[in-house]
């Protein structure tokens, strides 16, 4: 079975930056997940490197959050025990702060566009309970991730049924929490729901189903899906 854990968190206060960077040591062979959410940038698909580490990354793509951006990727390899620094562009359009979540999932083959069964994106005003609805029933024995950024300081506890938080972060200008919650096997339905919704400004859900099934053999998982 797949698990996950948080490898790396960031959180950054900063006026005007073009890009966030994070440096993680994590452990060999974990598929990365990156979780990301920026403030006050519409840049549609930021420049993603990592250093060190060797790893580059799939897009997922794009939740518009308010004027904000809430970002999606995972890894086209699996780490290695050394030191990873990503960094996240979004020169020509810089933010005023940015979250970021690493997540690092054991015992995936499925690397990049290959370990994406499915995603979904969702965004609301406050006072609206927060969800995303996958487009199929999931697979009870794959593992699935969503992540949370709201415009407000971390705040009472909205975790789904059944999973579990692995990755807060928060910033207080403008005030801003990113958090990822887990549920590593036993999902079959389409939607996910938060318990509380945020009290004040908007939300952005990204929520990602990795394919935990093995890799077919003699395919690369760059640029293929199963």
């Amino acid at each position: 079975m797949a698990t996950a854990a948080i490898i790396g968190a960031f959180d950054a206060d900063t006026a005007q930056a073009a890009s966030y960077a994070i440096t993680y040591t994590p452990a060999a062979n974990l598929l990365p997940v990156l979780f990301v959410d920026i403030t006050a940038t519409a840049i549609a698909t930021p420049g993603v490197t990592c250093t060190v580490g060797g790893v580059t990354f799939h897009f997922v793509g794009r939740q518009a959050r308010g004027s904000h951006s809430h970002y999606l990727w995972v890894g086209e390899q699996l780490t290695t025990n050394v030191a990873h620094t990503v960094t996240v562009s979004v020169a020509g359009d810089n933010g005023t702060g940015g979250n970021i979540g690493v997540i690092g999932v054991s015992g995936m083959t499925r690397k990049g566009v290959q370990a994406v069964k499915q995603s979904k994106s969702a965004t609301g005003a406050a006072a609206t309970v927060p969800q995303t609805v996958f487009d199929a029933n999931a697979l009870t024995a794959n593992l699935i991730l969503s992540g949370i950024a709201y415009d407000a300081a971390l705040g009472p506890e909205t975790v789904p049924s059944s999973f579990t938080k692995i990755s807060s972060s928060s910033y207080a200008t403008p005030s801003t929490t990113l958090e990822v919650m887990k549920l590593e096997s036993g999902f079959t339905t389409t939607t996910i729901t938060y318990g509380t919704a945020p009290a004040v400004g908007v939300w952005s859900v990204w929520s990602l189903e990795l394919d935990v099934s093995a890799a077919p053999l003699g395919r690369s998982s760059v640029g293929l899906v199963a």
